[in-house]
């Protein structure tokens, strides 16, 4: 829960509540501060979902090349608001990236592909 500091609020004990953001935390309530363990589960970053691939700028445009789906690519690239300064910039493609899973419906419409030869692409 966020309190009108911005701060999240953890309850630790039934008399204790601990107050945590990314760069300070203290103890409010009770004599009781977290164990180092919860610590760490305060302030650990979500898993990445197990979906998540990372595939090389280079082996996508090869696959899209032998689908002789390249030009449509590029086309896509251009159509969709920030995918061509994003690929430039890019040295890979993560499949859980806002951009990418945002866009990846129009881009699959873009290159004329099924549900599953789009997964395949980018397997």
């Amino acid at each position: 829960l966020k309190n009108e500091t911005g701060f999240s609020a953890v309850r630790i004990t039934d008399t204790t509540k601990f107050l945590a953001s990314p760069t300070r935390a203290r103890v409010v309530e009770g004599e009781e501060a977290p164990t180092p363990e919860e610590m760490q589960a305060i302030f650990a970053l979500p898993a990445a979902p197990a979906t998540a691939r990372e595939l090389s700028k280079l082996t996508l445009r090869r696959r899209l090349r032998a689908l002789g789906k390249e030009e449509a690519f590029d086309a896509a690239l251009d159509a969709i608001p920030h995918a061509r300064a994003d690929w430039v910039d890019a040295q890979s493609l993560r499949t859980d990236d806002a951009l990418f899973t945002s866009s990846a419906p129009a881009l699959k419409a873009a290159l004329g592909l099924t549900d599953e030869q789009f997964a395949e692409l980018i397997a």
